[in-house]
């Protein structure tokens, strides 16, 4: 049986070339998603209650992708939360899952599930 079709280097070249664009897109994508789920769970765990006297502060040391689909996706994200209380203050980790929904290519925060 003749071969009708032998890839050549140029074929494996092209292909090789789309499998490495293919995977910085999807890099890209999560790693702005994970920026973007920082910021939000950042903005969540942050918060002040003046007539008590006490103040949140929270720092984002870590988030992870659970999920991710076109227009909808999971994420992951865990720190360090202080609370300061009329000078006193303490520490503790916090973790929470994140609903992130895209809209017109932004993401957008949906839901917050602290852990």
């Amino acid at each position: 049986m003749e071969k009708i079709f032998s890839p050549g280097k140029w074929f494996v070249g092209f292909c090789a070339l789309f499998v490495c664009i293919f995977l910085a897109l999807k890099y890209v994508h999560q790693a702005r998603l994970e920026e973007m789920a920082k910021l939000a769970a950042a903005d969540m765990f942050t918060w002040s209650w003046d007539g008590a006297g006490v103040q949140s502060s929270c720092e984002i040391t870590k988030a992870k992708v659970l999920k991710s689909q076109d227009n909808d996706a999971e994420v992951m994200v865990e720190g360090v939360q202080k609370i300061t209380k009329q000078g006193q203050s303490s520490t503790a980790d916090c973790k929470a899952v994140l609903k992130m929904y895209r809209s017109h290519n932004n993401w957008m925060l949906g839901t917050m599930e602290a852990l």
